[in-house]
């Protein structure tokens, strides 16, 4: 009787760490972008009750990855993964719900009460998309302090895996909140502060506009152009305001002296996007030849358009 019990527990063993070596090379293989090598590892440890295996595998037949995607068999496989105790299948199945995928009718406050779960067991990306429901009204109240809070919280954590994308969000919206004392107290300094780790081209634009507001020359060491050139030229904001205040805020004197002809180009941008208060001036730099060759046609031309809008010109 003890050698037949001896051999179970073995048997048992055995199981385990088989199920745990699925799982383990299934991941590995999964972060590996190898998706075809890992769906049969992973399927394995998922039949074993590994939540994280399921999780990976509602990923991948989600996205199509190695397989054909399948969004009902994603959710199913989302919904295993909460059964069996992985936080980060609340956040997934929630978004089934919200956007109305997988089978799932669309169904906020469902999404919302997934989130919330998902955010109590310690998931980070669930307590980001709470943080939004909260932002925007989706499936709760809209509630201002209580996104201040979540994503106050949020920044004092790491997002995990893949997720710079998002804590960066939590960083531009922590910069609005202080930005417009929403809340939590108006703070300049530290919606700057917020604006400027998040690396949005739409935060580093709005910093810039809030030195200005303020009267600030610098912040961090940065000028307001400094924010805005960034905003433009490394995260490719294309805006017709934007490209009009460069041409006037980016310096033609000192060390960080651009050439009137960068400013120009801007300033041209500008009017060629449509931006009224650029046109006056894109005539202005046209007739006295200013970062461009003397035109007086093309000065025409746009002392037309402001003309038409309202402006007071000279006749050529």
């Amino acid at each position: 009787m003890k050698k037949i019990s001896a051999v179970c527990i073995c048997l048992l063993l055995g199981v385990s760490v088989l199920a745990q070596t699925n799982i383990d090379r299934g991941r590995s293989l999964y972060n590996s972008m190898q998706y075809k090598n890992a769906l049969p590892l992973l399927q394995s440890a998922a039949k074993e009750g590994y939540g994280e295996a399921c999780y990976y595998l509602g990923d991948m037949y989600e996205n199509g990855l190695g397989v054909t995607a399948n969004l009902e068999i994603a959710r199913r496989m989302y919904e295993k993964a909460i059964e069996f105790g992985y936080g980060k299948g609340y956040a997934e199945l929630g978004r089934m719900y919200e956007n109305g995928n997988g089978g799932c009718a669309k169904d906020m406050s469902k999404a919302f009460s997934l989130y919330k779960q998902g955010h109590e067991k310690g998931d980070w990306f669930s307590g980001y998309l709470l943080a939004l429901c909260y932002v925007y009204g989706k499936g709760a109240d809209q509630d201002f302090a209580k996104a201040f809070t979540l994503c106050n919280s949020l920044l004092n954590e790491k997002p995990g895996q893949n997720l710079t994308w998002a804590y960066e969000w939590v960083s531009y919206y922590m910069g609005h909140f202080y930005d417009f004392g929403l809340g939590t107290a108006k703070d300049v300094k530290k919606a700057l502060t917020y604006y400027n780790r998040s690396n949005k081209p739409d935060a580093l634009y709005r910093a810039a506009l809030l030195m200005d507001e303020n009267g600030m020359g610098t912040f961090g060491g940065e000028s307001k152009s400094g924010f805005l050139w960034r905003a433009v030229e490394k995260y490719g904001l294309k805006d017709a305001r934007a490209y009009y205040l460069l041409s006037q805020w980016l310096p033609s004197t000192g060390p960080l002296a651009t050439s009137d002809s960068i400013r120009f180009n801007y300033l041209l941008k500008s009017a060629e996007m449509g931006y009224v208060p650029a046109y006056k001036l894109c005539g202005e730099w046209y007739e006295k030849g200013k970062g461009t060759a003397v035109n007086l046609i093309k000065a025409r031309e746009w002392y037309a358009k402001a003309k038409a809008n309202g402006e007071t010109v000279p006749e050529l």
